[in-house]
């Protein structure tokens, strides 16, 4: 039976989405409640973040949450 649940790649597209339309210095909601709101596991979603730091979309700060940062510019 196919999977309804979003692969990594998936969640990746849509979190990029999810950033480009967000303001600079926008926290992102915690690794549960997107891991809730799209129905993947937190290692999903925390795979996903990584991918967007690495990228330097998003920041993420122990503690305290991922927050979006300002692309100047970039193409992504």
């Amino acid at each position: 039976m196919p999977s309804t649940e979003p692969d990594s790649a998936e969640l990746l597209e849509r979190l990029r989405t999810r950033v480009r339309l967000g303001e600079p210095g926008e926290r992102l909601p915690s690794e549960r409640r997107l891991a809730d709101e799209h129905g993947v596991g937190r290692a999903v979603v925390r795979q996903a973040l990584r991918e967007l730091d690495m990228a330097g979309l998003v920041r993420t700060r122990r503690q305290s949450g991922t927050y979006i940062e300002e692309q100047g510019g970039a193409v992504w």
